[in-house]
């Protein structure tokens, strides 16, 4: 059974996430959205590529959950996506994201912000669960705040009074914090009777909901912002080249269902793995692609702009089918993303059109021998042969093979005639030196091109995990050729919801 997730109306493309400090019915009332519970660490992942172009954020859990992360905000940001925080953990969000283009709204954000309050106890508050509307059971410690401090300004209490009775209020167990508590609290009961009545009064009458207030004007604020362009005043760049941190935002992308329903990757990779033989073919491809990649890095090779616009053109033409908006969501793609794998995959397409002599890596023996390896597979075997395809995996070898040798990786003389051995009988030669006397490639000559290729085996064998690249995963590299060709859309679409 497939694993089944919130879900998404691509009509609204704003997702908010509320609980206990606003009901959904009220707010409803203020924005039209996708609702969700209070946000935890991935819900932003998921709904990255869903087309979502506001994300409001006011409640989030706390302590029984991990929280939302700061990181998954400033991707969201990253890829165009506005991210609004009020209230609860969307105020503690703001204040520290604000620099970086989160916009923070309310008298909760700012008193964050202006480090007039810390701690998330300051918004932490007891509630029920989602199946009781998350119907509070304590009061805040900012609505007290905001209450007593509106008391002073009534006159119904002076400021050495209320500072008294937050400092009471901060000093209780979240959850515990009542009204009720603060009016029985030993710090009142030296007050006069009179004052004691008058704050009773004012609080059953006057007390203010200050959470519920930035809820509803964070909602407001987005609601006017559909009417202009989302404002992103980041003054300072955001940096997300940590690639640790990469597979744990794919493990929790979704990716949207024609039914609205948000899939996990878990449920793409279910579906992938019926084919062995494409399985095997996208660990080859995209593992010499990311050692590829590791060269080019190290050679400071890049594309040219031409070149990548060629590509883009043709990939455009060749997997994208309608509208490409709609065609990212399907593939759970954003288009930030689009076009970094756009790039990638237009350098090594220059790369390859090139090939080590158009980067000043002779290349003339290898060539020849492909050459006369073509010929030779052509006449003893029965499989169709691709010169192309021979000459691509020569010149991936060289490359590869560069790279291992200037980060001090060698191939023992040992491993060396192992792949020789395999070689020459996966290629049906009987004898080498016959083969190679043949052909005039001297047996040093071949030797240095064989110890080249054996290398660059091992590395393709062992993979990047092996030489410690850890963040580096094949099932995440595999979805993306997914993602990219457009297989991932036909193929969730394919998947039966269960009713």
């Amino acid at each position: 059974m497939a694993v089944q997730y919130e879900t998404y109306n691509t009509q609204y493309p704003i997702a908010v996430f509320l609980g206990p400090s606003l009901s959904q019915d009220r707010a409803a009332q203020i924005l039209t959205a996708n609702y969700y519970p209070p946000a935890q660490m991935g819900d932003v992942y998921r709904l990255m590529a869903s087309g979502v172009q506001c994300i409001v954020l006011i409640d989030g859990v706390f302590h029984d959950q991990a929280p939302i992360w700061q990181r998954e905000l400033l991707e969201a940001i990253d890829n165009g996506i506005q991210v609004i925080g009020a209230s609860s953990m969307g105020a503690l969000r703001a204040a520290e994201l604000h620099t970086y283009g989160m916009n923070g709204i309310g008298t909760i954000f700012e008193w964050y912000r202006d480090h007039l309050i810390d701690g998330d106890d300051e918004v932490a508050m007891n509630h029920a669960d989602a199946s009781f509307g998350f119907r509070a059971l304590s009061e805040p410690l900012v609505n007290m705040r905001y209450t007593l401090k509106q008391a002073v300004d009534e006159g119904v209490i002076v400021e050495e009074q209320c500072q008294n009775l937050i400092k009471y209020a901060k000093q209780m167990y979240y959850a515990d914090r009542q009204y009720k508590a603060l009016l029985t609290s030993p710090v009142m009961q030296t007050w006069p009777l009179s004052v004691q009545h008058q704050l009773e009064q004012f609080i059953t009458h006057q007390a203010v909901n200050l959470k519920e207030k930035d809820a509803r004007d964070a909602l407001a604020f987005c609601k006017e912002a559909q009417q202009r362009s989302p404002s992103v005043s980041a003054s300072r760049p955001i940096c997300l080249r940590n690639e640790k941190f990469a597979s744990i935002s794919f493990a929790k992308r979704g990716f949207l269902h024609p039914s609205g329903r948000l899939m996990g990757p878990d449920v793409l990779w279910d579906q992938m793995q019926k084919d062995g033989n494409w399985m095997q073919n996208v660990r080859d491809r995209t593992t010499t692609d990311f050692f590829l990649l590791e060269w080019a890095k190290k050679a400071k090779v890049g594309c040219p702009d031409t070149h990548q616009m060629a590509f883009r053109k043709q990939w455009l033409t060749t997997y994208v089918k309608g509208d490409l908006a709609q065609w990212l969501c399907a593939n759970g793609l954003t288009a930030k993303e689009f076009e970094q794998e756009i790039t990638r995959h237009a350098l090594l397409d220059w790369i390859t059109k090139q090939g080590p002599s158009g980067f000043g890596i002779d290349f003339d023996l290898p060539t020849q021998l492909v050459d006369a390896l073509h010929v030779h597979l052509q006449q003893h075997t029965s499989r169709e042969w691709h010169h192309a395809n021979l000459l691509k995996k020569a010149s991936d070898s060289c490359l590869i093979a560069t790279w291992a040798q200037e980060q001090g990786l060698v191939c023992q003389p040992e491993d060396v005639d192992v792949f020789v051995s395999h070689w020459a009988k996966r290629c049906q030669i009987t004898n080498i030196n016959d083969f190679l006397n043949a052909i005039s490639i001297h047996e040093k000559a071949f030797s240095s091109i064989a110890t080249t290729w054996a290398l660059a085996d091992a590395l393709l064998s062992n993979g990047p995990n092996y030489y410690g690249y850890m963040s580096w995963s094949f099932e995440a590299a595999a979805i993306r050729t997914y993602q990219m060709t457009g297989l991932a859309g036909q193929t969730i679409a394919k998947v039966e919801i269960a009713k």
